[in-house]
């Protein structure tokens, strides 16, 4: 099996470019709230660029994938590498590192989510235990800033978190049930302040949906696994030019909730990949419109082309554009960028086991 292959199975490490990335230049809307959805097409690769000096094994594909206005690409290190953040520049040169190893005070067992504010801030959740967090604030040349510990007033893991300009978070997860006969986590979703502690839980309509449909099948506890709640684990949560923060549960459809900074769900929208095999892997925002990439899971030791799909709509949820057979060339699955400027979209790739960049166009 090829290095592409494995990545695309897996979808383990690497990272893609070859452009400027504008990933918060903001796109105005269309007139009138009106889409211009058209019928499927494809990506073409139409640059990339190798990394001789990175290898792909040292690197993470999980989300969250990101870019900043300035064309820079952030990912996670593996973990058993260490538990740090990289910047790369759209020369594929690394900036900047965000460890929170050398952060005073603090036991690093668990390093994931992370979002970006307009300053090129960064905040990471970092876990001590499963049932304690902090959310570490870098500055953007990668200097440790603040440390906040969440306490929600309840036992708890997040998975997603984003930040609002004033600084507030919305923070999503499951809560841990005391009962050890309940494998099926309870998701919540809250506002919390600079401070680490709960303002607002905000209520969303499907969650009291997914623990029913949890509670008859494998669609939110995967066969195999006694515990967990993958819609939420598998989510994605990003704030827009609009000033809500979007989160995306993995469902298929997949269900988008526009949060306001006062903890209102100004909207809810699915966007549907057209088949019900098809989930959702990763959520890029840009401007006005949001890209998701869709990916079918079976038991063939092969993915192929027709097995990943990207959506492109805008803020309301109106269909703007289709990509199939997004599997072309070499492109894998693992989407760090999406710039709506020139309709493109940066995805990692491996390039003879070392981490790759490729942009691609709709052709």
């Amino acid at each position: 099996m090829g290095a592409v292959t494995r990545l695309f199975v897996a979808v383990v490490t690497v990272i893609v470019f070859s452009f400027p990335c504008l990933s918060q230049s903001p796109r105005k809307p269309p007139p009138n709230g009106k889409s211009s959805s058209r019928q499927p097409s494809q990506l073409v690769v139409v640059e990339t660029i190798k990394i001789p000096s990175e290898p792909a094994e040292g690197f993470s594909a999980a989300q969250p994938l990101r870019c900043d206005a300035d064309g820079n690409f952030y990912l996670r290190v593996q973990t058993e590498v260490e538990p740090a953040i990289r910047k790369f520049d759209n020369k594929g040169i690394q900036q900047v590192l965000f460890s929170p190893s050398s952060i005073p005070d603090i036991k690093v067992a668990f390093a994931t989510y992370f979002s970006i504010d307009t300053e090129g801030e960064i905040r990471q959740l970092v876990g001590e235990s499963f049932t304690d967090w902090y959310v570490i604030t870098y500055k953007s040349n990668g200097t440790y800033k603040a440390k906040t510990r969440l306490q929600l007033g309840f036992r708890f893991r997040p998975f997603q978190l984003a930040a609002f300009p004033s600084g507030e978070l919305l923070v999503s997860g499951v809560r841990y049930d005391d009962d050890p006969n309940v494998h099926v986590k309870l998701p919540f979703t809250a506002i919390v302040s600079v401070h680490g502690t709960l303002l607002k839980q905000v209520l969303l309509k499907d969650d009291e949906t997914m623990s029913q449909v949890a509670a008859g099948g494998p669609a939110i506890v995967p066969e195999g696994r006694r515990f967990g709640n993958s819609a939420i684990e598998g989510g994605a949560m990003e704030a827009a030019a609009d000033g809500n923060v979007y989160m995306m549960r993995r469902l298929s459809p997949a269900i988008v909730h526009a949060i306001s900074p006062g903890g209102e769900v100004v909207k809810q929208f699915r966007i549907d990949p057209g088949d019900a095999d098809f989930q959702p892997v990763s959520m890029q925002i840009a401007g006005y419109r949001i890209a998701v990439l869709f990916f079918r899971s079976h038991a063939r030791s092969q993915t192929l082309p027709e097995d990943v799909v990207v959506k492109v709509v805008d803020l309301e949820g109106h269909d703007l554009a289709t990509y199939d057979h997004v599997g072309k060339s070499g492109m894998g699955i693992a989407l760090v960028c999406y710039s709506p400027v020139r309709e493109r979209f940066t995805f990692l790739t491996t390039t003879e086991n070392f981490l790759g960049f490729a942009a691609a166009e709709p052709r």
